[in-house]
């Protein structure tokens, strides 16, 4: 399959982009940072002219909720005028389209756990523009898909993210269940991924001491394993 990424250069679409391309599909790498822009529809189109996708995945978005405070205009323009392009360009061209939401549009409804059928109750702008993104997708309905995307972490991930995603209860909790661990093999799998985002973290006032109490852990691990 061809495949139109957006959002290619990102956190996940660099992800993304690579298992996609182990599975033999082919993709293009359509982001801001290559010079690609979703806010210009010519473009879009001679890229779909030219290059002939089957599908499109929308990742594309300011997904910065500080900078989206800062700049709420240029946020929805981004998300929602932007997807609405590309959604455009979809019908056109007869192209199917995931959409890359996210489950920020559940807000405050107090359904736990939410599922496709639940309510959205959206709090801040960035879910609220891809609400408003969803309701114009869904208007259209299949082939077109709308994907409620939980935040991804690991190494790379924006240090913003760090601490919304561990927590500081939740990293002590996740610390003191691996300090009385007998130490194991498989264990080396939840380290690697605690390791790096409690590193890139530190900008962010993360508890030093937990972090070195994580490095003491792995530094034994090293030392079994050898």
């Amino acid at each position: 399959m061809r495949i139109l990424l957006t959002g290619a250069s990102g956190f996940l679409g660099r992800r993304l982009r690579r298992e996609l391309r182990q599975k033999k599909h082919e993709v293009f790498c359509y982001d801001i940072t290559l010079g690609y822009n979703i806010m210009f529809p010519d473009q879009i189109e001679n890229t779909i002219i030219n290059w002939k996708p089957d599908t499109i995945i929308h990742l594309a978005a300011l997904a910065d909720l500080n900078i989206f405070k800062e700049k709420p205009e240029f946020g929805y323009q981004l998300n929602v005028v932007g997807t609405r392009n590309v959604l455009n360009l979809c019908q056109k061209y007869n192209l199917r389209l995931l959409f890359a939401s996210t489950c920020c549009c559940y807000g405050n409804n107090n359904i736990h756990p939410s599922d496709e059928t639940s309510p959205l109750a959206p709090t801040e702008p960035y879910a609220k523009s891809k609400q408003e993104s969803e309701i114009e997708i869904l208007k259209v309905g299949l082939p077109h898909c709308c994907m409620r995307l939980a935040t991804f972490y690991g190494p790379e991930m924006r240090g913003a993210l760090a601490p919304a995603v561990l927590s500081i209860k939740h990293v002590k909790m996740k610390l003191l269940k691996f300090m009385v661990m007998e130490i194991k093999l498989e264990h080396l799998h939840m380290l690697m991924i605690l390791f790096p985002v409690l590193l890139q973290s530190l900008n962010q006032n993360l508890n030093l001491q937990l972090l070195m109490l994580l490095l003491k852990k792995l530094l034994v691990l090293i030392k079994w394993l050898n």
